[in-house]
């Protein structure tokens, strides 16, 4: 989010107050990847073997 948003804003301390925000954020929260569900099982798939 810092870089998207130090191509168009800039202000004293930017990142310090993104960093600041975003720990704040319920949403920013929710969808961190270590709050995620994997997806499910994995499994293998059997490769075919040609003659």
């Amino acid at each position: 989010m810092y870089r998207d948003l130090r191509e168009v804003f800039w202000w004293n301390d930017i990142k310090r107050d993104i960093a600041s925000f975003l720990s704040k954020c319920s949403n920013c929260q929710q969808v961190k990847v270590e709050h995620q569900k994997l997806g499910g099982m994995t499994q293998k798939i059997n490769i075919p073997t040609w003659k």
